[in-house]
């Protein structure tokens, strides 16, 4: 056989790679040829670093593991490897074995992956040099650490650290599924981990649950590199071919095209995916049916697994496994920082506690009280303006009850309109999340459109989301303003007093106006809305978790919606509670506005200024008529032509 075929089975072997053994074997030209090839073929598929369920039968990727052998630490029944003390096999493969074993020099437990001895080729030796001496060059906490290169009796091993803990394999099969918040945590140290290893040129080709270890302490560790190449290698055509398990792997991997970090970041995508469903976003039996399924677009999204997870983490996940190479997360510094930026919103489980519950308690009763305390200095505030007007501070009965009820009535209103804009905003967050959950293509658009907005808003130099949040803080500030100044006849109505003042004044009050004092309403509404609207776009949509809007600048929104809703309710009982019982006296049609005793205040709207009057009810030309009306109905038949206002 010609030696261009013994390297390409050699490096099948030592770069874990599919090859067709058979037309290997046809192409031998001597029985020793094919025998060589029948060798190297034991070699095919090798356990991973620190396999840590050396008992099981098979793994993802279809490699097999051997069941570790109980009175034989090595191949050669040795309990030790030159100065090495070998403690236990963790693992086995094709080409060698891992061990958790004693250095005595350092007093430190650590793992060594020997090659077997029977591995006499010096280019494995070498592909062995090469995973160590790239290994050692990342230096990270999330990485396993490569302690050196060893050599005893014509054989070479890797030194590095031993991991104590689990994979994360394991820990699902120990433990379920994690939640969100969990897995994000996770793949937060995964992707510090793939950051590293890619800044030294390194691609890891095999990101998945049985390479990533969780220590005892928590720390996250990416394990075996056995898969791994230099980024610049895997650029040469021919030179390496396409390894790793395909159920992590990308699809453009799959279809035959190197790996990169972007694939590397698919690996994170379905890892995450399978930490909190157990299951994979595309699956089949055998390598051919995933690499089908790709081809095909089947594939399941997280939300039909898992219904209940966060839309956020979804969604991230769900562009980290973007099949389209150009919408994925290019690195896996980007998918860190997404990770990042939807954390704050992913809660963890918490059981409720008696103190919780007591707590909970008290923020009721403070809230009760002072939700009183506001409708009753609301109610007030209403009443006194409402009294000075009519000029019947002194003839009202009105006590604290009549006060907060008048208040609660009045705050009903602004009630409404925060009820309204929650449940508008509510409708909208299920809507979208039902959408992207059962439409991939709306989350996708949906990404497209709010990169276009940025894009379009960085263009202007409004991406920043404090700049955004205070021009539109300034724009709904303007909007009040401009509001304030456009109602002024109303304002200036509302502190006027109805026996001194023209009748033209007070007309605007009157029945004939009632659909611009209905404007009045809907324009403080509108505004109210606004602020709201824009405050939840810019606060949960725009602005990253990790950098909250200004205080300011929320308060300042606050404060705009409290003006617009106090502006709105405060003529609450000129507007709409103003009817009297009318009464005649001295051939006069007037208003009872209250009683002292036996005098009564009456308001007769055609009498000169002033209108307001106190009469005894025994006075026999009074004369109460049962009959109530707006005390305002007869100042539009009383304006003049001046008035400035029309209805």
């Amino acid at each position: 056989m010609a030696d261009s075929g013994k390297e390409r089975a050699l490096d099948a072997v030592a770069d874990r790679t599919p090859v067709d053994w058979d037309a290997l074997e046809r192409e031998a030209g001597t029985e020793v040829d094919r025998d060589w090839i029948r060798w190297v073929r034991v070699l095919e598929g090798v356990a991973g670093l620190h396999q840590a369920d050396p008992g099981e039968a098979s793994r993802e990727d279809g490699s097999q593991t051997l069941p570790p052998d109980d009175k034989a630490l090595t191949d050669e029944g040795s309990t030790s490897w030159g100065k090495y003390v070998l403690v236990q096999k963790v693992g086995e493969g094709g080409f060698g074995s891992v061990y958790r074993a004693w250095d005595p020099d350092l007093q430190l437990e650590v793992a060594i992956k020997i090659l077997h001895r029977r591995i006499a080729d010096d280019r494995l030796k070498q592909a062995l040099l090469r995973e160590g001496r790239a290994l050692a060059r990342i230096k990270h906490e999330n990485v396993v650490r490569v302690l050196g290169v060893e050599s005893h009796d014509d054989q070479i091993a890797l030194r590095m650290e031993f991991v104590h803990g689990e994979t994360l394999e394991q820990v699902l099969r120990r433990h379920g599924t994690l939640n969100a918040r969990e897995a994000a945590l996770v793949g937060a140290d995964v992707c510090r981990a793939l950051a590293a290893v890619h800044l030294e040129g390194f691609v890891h080709r095999d990101v998945k649950a049985r390479n990533v270890m969780r220590e005892k302490a928590g720390r996250i560790v990416l394990m075996d590199f056995g898969a791994g190449r230099q980024a610049e290698d895997l650029k040469i055509p021919g030179k390496i071919l396409n390894v790793g398990t395909p159920l992590y792997m990308a699809p453009e991997v799959m279809a035959g095209e190197p790996a990169t970090p972007a694939s590397d970041v698919y690996g994170v995508g379905v890892l995450l995916y399978y930490l909190v469903t157990g299951k994979y976003p595309v699956e089949g039996e055998t390598p051919e049916e995933i690499r089908l399924a790709h081809m095909a677009g089947r594939r399941r999204s997280m939300t039909d697994r898992r219904p209940n997870i966060s839309t956020d983490f979804a969604q991230v996940v769900e562009r980290a496994l973007a099949p389209d190479v150009t919408r994925r997360y290019a690195t896996a510094g980007a998918l860190l920082e997404a990770l990042a930026t939807i954390f704050g919103t992913l809660k963890e489980p918490h059981t409720r506690t008696a103190k919780d519950r007591a707590r909970t308690v008290a923020a009721v009763i403070a809230a009760t009280a002072m939700a009183a305390i506001v409708v009753t200095g609301f109610g007030a505030a209403m009443s006194v303006q409402f009294n000075n007007l009519l000029g019947r501070s002194e003839f009202s009965d009105e006590g604290l009850l009549d006060v907060f009820v008048w208040g609660l009535r009045s705050c009903l209103g602004p009630a409404a309109v925060l009820l309204q804009n929650i449940v508008i905003l509510a409708l909208l967050a299920v809507l979208r999340r039902l959408a992207v959950s059962l439409f991939p293509a709306a989350a996708a658009f949906e990404t497209r459109t709010l990169e276009r907005i940025k894009a379009r808003a960085k263009s202007l130099g409004v991406d920043d989301a404090q700049v955004l949040a205070s021009l539109l803080l300034l724009l709904s500030m303007a909007s009040l303003v401009g509001a304030w100044w456009y109602f002024t006849p109303i304002y200036d109505t509302l502190s006027a007093h109805i026996s001194t003042e023209p009748a033209g004044r007070l007309a605007v009050l009157s029945p004939d106006f009632f659909d611009y004092r209905s404007l009045y309403r809907k324009t403080f509404i509108g505004v109210s809305n606004f602020t709201v609207l824009a405050w939840y776009v810019v606060n949960r949509v725009w602005t990253p978790k990790r950098s909250p809007l200004d205080w300011a600048v929320t308060l300042g929104a606050g404060a705009i919606v409290l003006l617009s809703l106090t502006s709105l309710e405060l003529p609450y009982r000129t507007f709409l509670h103003n009817d009297f019982e009318t009464a005649q006296w001295h051939g006069q049609s007037c208003y009872a506005l209250g009683e002292r005793g036996d005098e009564m205040l009456i308001s007769c709207p055609a009498l000169p200024p002033p209108r307001n009057r106190v009469v005894s009810r025994s006075d026999p030309d009074f004369k109460l008529s049962g009959v109530r009306e707006s005390i305002f109905a007869r100042f539009q038949e009383l304006q003049t032509p001046s008035a400035g206002i029309k209805p």
